[in-house]
């Protein structure tokens, strides 16, 4: 028999946590149709793996690509990483449903999202959306999630700081259940407007229609009094697979999480290997502020009086600004000020810091990125991949380092996540074993995504495979310099076929999406 592809002499790492084992793969129509030690079958095209490990495409569990994808189709900074499956629309976040009365609204709130790159919005319905990604030919695999934020906007807009009557509830009940025959496997919920002022009867009724359907719900934690107790009794109470998003790890959490599990409710949780996060610079402001739309909140952050009480309250909580980057921002006459601290910005200015961030949204019609140098410590990020109930994940955008897609100063997690939990944190620092590190970027997720044809390295199971070097194997993006490829990563195979050959991308596009069946 004659094979479409062989990968020979590589270490197999299979996704399942168990150690590594040598052997050969044989590929065919896109799915892995062989593994064995008898080099005995011919192949159409041949990959050396000597010195490599073969393990899984990677799967990135939490991230915003689809708000990138029409710009960068190819997804470079992901495929470069060897990730060949990301989910998307999470945070709440997603580019559909939209309706024709809010359309306008949704779209002015995630210009800051895509990062300056084109977004069409021709589509109303989830399922045209989906429609639209795959006339795309995109270069990842996708696996799409309904954002509730999304959802709520296109029933009530941003007009609504207040609780969904009957009526409007009903409507986003009626469009969820339409959004997952389309094709949505999950839903996501946030802390960002209008999602923000739902009770928690609300999120329980909706992830009660998303389990109906045999999707999941994933969360990134709404702020008191709300939080992880809400995903807990959300899951409790909806009986739904509950997915906390980029988790602050500390002892009580954990233990948080093992007495959920203890109770049913299953619960695991994502985190990216950095000791850094990156938001809106929208996100400095409160939250009511955004009642009415971006447009209501220029005006609102024009007068003095809020202005005022937004510095005693940076005062009342010894708010310090040297270490929040301002990452991205569309204005030409801004763009001076990507790669500096808040601080040092509004100094350059002779302004306080609040006047200087009011004015710099002014200037970019309410858009911007920033980055946060929290100051998370390092046993922090050992602490999460030592945990086998957390996933490695990125939060970052699908970018390229070449224009017109580079973007800003932007967080390096969009290039270099995965490659740096296994060039620095396995082998360098020898946090976790190689094996482990894996599980938790392939099978792991694939098994809570339902994912049951990717993420490991068996026969009949879809060939999107990884070969590395794991003595060279490391990220390159920094936070000044962002804009890097990662090291290591030799070929990935995407469906079948080879999009990424001695490190360098082949210009394939062979991604699928994956819609709930």
């Amino acid at each position: 028999m004659n094979f479409d592809l062989m990968i020979r002499n590589g270490i197999i790492f299979d996704g399942s946590g168990n150690p590594g084992f040598k052997s050969d793969i044989y590929v065919s129509d896109g799915k892995i149709v062989k593994i064995t030690r008898l080099n005995v079958e011919k192949a159409d095209e041949i990959i050396d793996a000597k010195g490599f490990v073969v393990a899984p495409g990677f799967i990135d569990i939490h991230q915003h690509s689809d708000f990138t994808l029409f710009g960068c189709p190819k997804c470079d900074s992901y495929i470069h990483q060897g990730v060949t499956t990301i989910s998307v629309g999470n945070c709440g976040l997603s580019p559909a449903p939209l309706s024709d009365e809010y359309k306008e609204d949704l779209k002015r709130y995630y210009e800051s999202f895509t990062i300056g790159l084109n977004m069409p919005y021709s589509w109303n319905s989830f399922g045209e959306f989906l429609d639209e990604l795959e006339n795309l030919k995109p270069g990842i695999n996708i696996w799409p999630q309904i954002g509730h934020c999304s959802l709520r906007a296109a029933v009530m807009g941003f007009d609504a700081a207040r609780k969904a009557n009957e009526k409007e509830l009903e409507a986003m009940s009626e469009l969820l259940e339409q959004s997952m025959k389309d094709g949505a496997t999950a839903m996501s919920i946030g802390w960002y407007a209008p999602a923000y002022w739902a009770d928690t009867n609300e999120i329980i009724k909706l992830a009660k229609i998303v389990n109906k359907y045999g999707g999941i719900y994933t969360t990134h934690l709404r702020s008191s009094p709300m939080g992880v107790d809400e995903a807990f009794k959300v899951g409790e109470t909806a009986g739904i697979p509950v997915e906390i998003a980029h988790y602050g790890f500390n002892e009580p959490a954990r233990r948080g999480i093992m007495e959920a599990r203890a109770k049913g409710i299953e619960v695991t949780y994502d985190a990216y290997p950095y000791c850094a996060g990156s938001s809106l610079l929208g996100q400095f402001l409160p939250y009511e502020v955004y009642e009415g739309g971006v447009d209501a909140m220029l005006e609102k952050i024009k007068d003095e009086k809020f202005r005022d009480n937004m510095k005693k309250q940076a005062k009342a909580r010894g708010r310090t600004w040297d270490k929040n980057i301002i990452a991205w921002v569309p204005n030409k006459n801004s763009k001076k000020y990507e790669g500096m601290s808040i601080e040092e910005a509004a100094r350059s200015e002779v302004t306080d810091p609040i006047d200087f961030i009011c004015e710099l949204l002014i200037e970019n019609e309410g858009n911007g990125m920033h980055v946060s140098m929290n100051g998370r410590r390092e046993s922090y990020i050992f602490n999460t991949l030592q945990d086998p109930n957390h996933y490695i994940m990125s939060d970052g955008w699908g970018l390229a380092p070449y224009e017109p897609i580079k973007r800003g100063v932007i967080h390096p997690r969009a290039y270099g996540s995965f490659p740096r939990v296994l060039g620095w944190y396995v082998r360098e620092c020898e946090a976790i074993p190689p094996q482990e590190a894996i599980r938790k970027m392939t099978w792991g997720p694939a098994q809570k995504m339902g994912i049951w044809d990717r993420g490991l390295l068996r026969e009949g199971m879809r060939a999107d495979i990884t070969v590395f070097d794991p003595d060279t194997i490391i990220d390159k993006a920094t936070f000044k310099e962002p804009h890097q490829y990662p090291v290591g990563i030799e070929y990935v195979i995407l469906n079948g076929k080879v999009v990424i050959k001695n490190g360098e991308h082949t210009e394939i596009r062979s991604g699928k999406i994956l819609r709930r069946t």
